[in-house]
């Protein structure tokens, strides 16, 4: 089976999949940019493996967290919605404005006109497991991916969405 390629045409299914296993190893490196911008160490935080080490590492702790203060920036929450190193959002989700976005996690297009209060998306982007134990989406505060000010970011761009 082939597939078309927007910039070289045709594509085989057997390259997608090489394609797809280079970049998993790629992205399963032991290094990563934390929300910092300085380098973490992967290893300490628990992954989907049943042969590593990391897949035996307990998850942080479930963290309720309130909502005070105000939103972020439309533009900086975009870019970190749609960076693979920081928010990945599109790899899980539909989002306006991106590019062949997941479907395991719900669409977020049109989020504003949901009407949600900040408190619900903000604990949703801090810790979901609060609202689902067994989500698949990080927990992006306990781990440290995205900083209390990214995520607001990431709210204000969530809130633009209509």
């Amino acid at each position: 089976m082939t597939r078309r390629n927007h910039k070289t045409g045709w594509v085989s299914e057997g390259a997608l999949i090489t394609l797809s296993m280079i970049w998993l190893s790629f992205f399963s490196a032991t290094t990563a940019f934390a929300a910092d911008g300085g380098e973490r160490d992967l290893s300490v935080f628990p992954c989907h493996s049943y042969s590593e080490d990391c897949g035996k590492l307990p998850p942080p702790p479930i963290e309720q967290v309130e909502w005070s203060g105000e939103l972020g920036d439309v533009e900086d929450g975009r870019e970190i919605a749609f960076s693979t190193p920081l928010g990945n959002c599109l790899a899980c989700h539909q989002i306006n404005g991106g590019d062949q976005g997941g479907t395991i996690g719900p669409s977020l297009v049109d989020y504003a006109k949901r009407d949600l209060p900040y408190e619900y998306t903000y604990q949703r982007i801090y810790d979901t497991r609060v609202y689902n134990p067994d989500a698949h989406m990080p927990p992006f505060g306990p781990n440290d991916i995205l900083t209390d000010q990214q995520i607001r970011d990431v709210m204000a761009f969530l809130y633009s969405l209509d």
